[in-house]
């Protein structure tokens, strides 16, 4: 892993303080708008309102200029980890509780992240995480299951380190096996 010294060698000290205020600012809305989410769906449960949770992400995201899914997504973390849980782990990011959030174990992620601080001077990255703990297995049932796994596969990709060449290579294989699954060759 790379210390923060190697990357303050990179980067100017004025961009390195505006890219960490918009990693804070960043982390912090990211959950903001899942709490919001989250405590729309409850008043609209309590009001007994015929809303769905899909509407209200839809809502939420049409006035912060999010796309559904998005929301989902933050109000996803958000719920799993209450304000305490990240206080408690404060400094860590959106991101790290993201990822962490799809083991059982996730508390021992988030102190592997933390303990990193000491040595290095800032959290261990998702990158490092993903290095170190890999994906979450899923069980694997049916085409569809697969279908979902290949093309969350291909996402992950567009967010790995990699060059345009090699990226895209990988890519087009990812692509070839959802067709393939899509048409029932196995």
């Amino acid at each position: 892993m790379t210390s923060v010294k190697e990357y303050e060698k990179i980067l100017p000290p004025d961009v390195i303080g505006e890219l960490i205020a918009i990693g804070e600012n960043s982390s912090e809305c990211s959950f903001r708008v899942g709490d919001i989410a989250n405590e729309c769906i409850r008043l609209n449960e309590l009001a007994e309102n015929d809303i769905t949770h899909q509407l209200v992400y839809s809502a939420v995201g049409a006035f912060c200029g999010k796309a559904s899914r998005t929301v989902r997504y933050y109000a996803e973390v958000a719920e799993r980890f209450p304000g305490y849980v990240r206080t408690e782990y404060e400094p860590l990011s959106f991101s790290h509780f993201a990822f962490a959030m799809k083991y059982k174990n996730w508390d021992d992620i988030l102190e592997f992240a933390m303990a990193n601080m000491d040595e290095k001077g800032r959290p261990a990255t998702v990158d490092a995480l993903i290095a170190i703990y890999g994906y979450p297995e899923k069980e694997i049932t049916d085409s569809t299951n697969i279908l979902d796994l290949v093309k969350s596969l291909r996402k992950e990709v567009l967010k790995l380190p990699l060059s345009g060449d090699i990226r895209q290579l990988v890519t087009e294989a990812l692509q070839r096996i959802v067709e393939a699954i899509t048409k029932g060759v196995t």
